[in-house]
């Protein structure tokens, strides 16, 4: 409080900075705008008007205006977050991707596809040229995914969405080697909607196309194989049956993934891209290196999880059975103005696996009716007084099970 009555402190900035993004985050757009333009104010009179540090406040500032629907305020601010971008960096840096990211994101939202597609590739270049892996990397593809498929290049959009998620894949391992079970949850449920938009992408966008339906079906999978990673306690069963030793490479592996974890997530400090990825492959090689040794050693109780795979799902089902995957998501329409309206009502799909031939699939509707009818026959079974309970059954069963029986023969 002290702080904000002396108005023009630059630390004034950091207090009005945080309470901009609690408003942010409670939806209050009016009053996250406005400490977040007090705060931008402060920094401009202690840095001057083009200070590169300005550009955290710039993007920001842009975020709540897009959020509230103020298309020409989030423009302008994106815009002079990149100008600063391009002075300090110049035109070619990768430190440029997340303004550019932010700008094109704007366009598609207000139908300006050709300049969105423009500003998104040339992130693009920027990301490949230097090799960078990272969320803004991610970003780009999953903005040229969108553009794409609001354009009906719907093969060109599940070719951008499977590299999107193969990056994804690689942030989220890193993602979960670090923090609290509530985090690691937290960034899961992140991870869901961008997962439905694999999911619509093959079944609102291309239901015949076996490339999308394998994305998606994919998807699913390695999704909920990270839910059980995120919960998992394998790490410390093994503890109680190592030695001293053993106990020795577990916590170097603890440490050199929380390293790696770490190094993945954040931007080159005081070193080239290149270098950076450099340390990435050093300390990729040392984990594998421990986890060897660690299954040496602990006469397999130790694996590394293999990566969730369709193909490594097939070959785990035996012949003449089926894996039924049942999945929840919203329906994402590439075309509406923002993820507010993009994403629909929960919806229930299911797909069978099986280890050889095609993966079959049905959509079931949507969720709340299904789960409000099981919730209504699990209500009606324990009363023996309901006189419901066969027909609350058949409703089930006509909108769950039927559809999926028809998928198995």
């Amino acid at each position: 409080a002290r702080a904000l009555r002396m108005g023009r402190h630059f630390n004034v900035a950091y207090v009005l900075t945080a309470l901009g993004d609690i408003y942010y985050g409670w939806g209050d757009y009016f009053k996250a705008d406005a400490h977040h333009q007090r705060s931008l104010s402060i920094r401009e009179r202690n840095l001057g008007p083009d200070h590169y540090h300005l550009t955290t406040s710039l993007a920001t500032l842009g975020s709540v205006a897009y959020d509230a629907g103020d298309y020409a305020k989030a423009e302008a601010m994106f815009r002079r977050a990149l100008a600063l971008n391009e002075k300090a960096f110049g035109q070619d840096h990768a430190e440029l991707t997340e303004s550019l990211n932010d700008l094109a994101m704007l366009y598609g939202t207000t139908g300006d596809y050709t300049k969105a597609q423009a500003l998104y590739r040339r992130a693009q270049v920027l990301n490949e040229r230097v090799g960078v892996k990272s969320e803004d990397a991610q970003d780009t593809l999953f903005g040229l995914a969108r553009l794409s498929a609001a354009q009906g290049r719907v093969s060109e959009a599940v070719e951008l969405l499977a590299r999107a998620v193969a990056i994804e894949e690689r942030l989220a391992e890193s993602n979960l080697a670090v923090g609290s079970e509530r985090e690691k949850l937290a960034y899961l449920s992140k991870l869901s909607l961008r997962s439905s938009r694999g999911i619509s992408l093959h079944t609102e966008l291309a239901p015949n196309d076996p490339v999308a339906r394998e994305l998606a079906i994919a998807t699913i999978l390695r999704r909920k194989g990270r839910v059980q990673d995120a919960m998992s306690q394998s790490i410390a069963a093994l503890r109680l049956r190592s030695g001293a030793e053993e106990q020795k490479l577990l916590d170097e592996l603890n440490d050199v993934t929380s390293e790696l974890a770490n190094l993945v997530l954040s931007a080159p400090h005081r070193t080239t891209p290149a270098e950076h990825q450099a340390q990435i492959k050093k300390l990729e090689e040392r984990r594998e290196k421990l986890e060897a040794e660690i299954g040496r050693r602990s006469l397999g109780f130790y694996h590394r999880p293999p990566p969730a795979t369709l193909a490594a799902v097939q070959r785990a089902i035996p012949d003449r059975a089926a894996l039924i995957e049942f999945a929840v998501y919203r329906p994402f329409d590439p075309k509406r103005p923002d993820n507010q309206t993009a994403y629909g009502e929960l919806h229930y799909v299911a797909y069978v696996v099986r280890s050889q031939g095609e993966i079959q699939w049905k959509e079931l509707g949507a969720a709340k009716e299904i789960d409000d009818a099981i919730g209504a026959l699990r209500e009606a079974l324990p009363n023996p007084t309901r006189k419901d309970a066969q027909q609350l059954a058949r409703v089930v069963d006509e909108k769950v099970m039927q559809p999926v029986r028809s998928l198995l023969g």
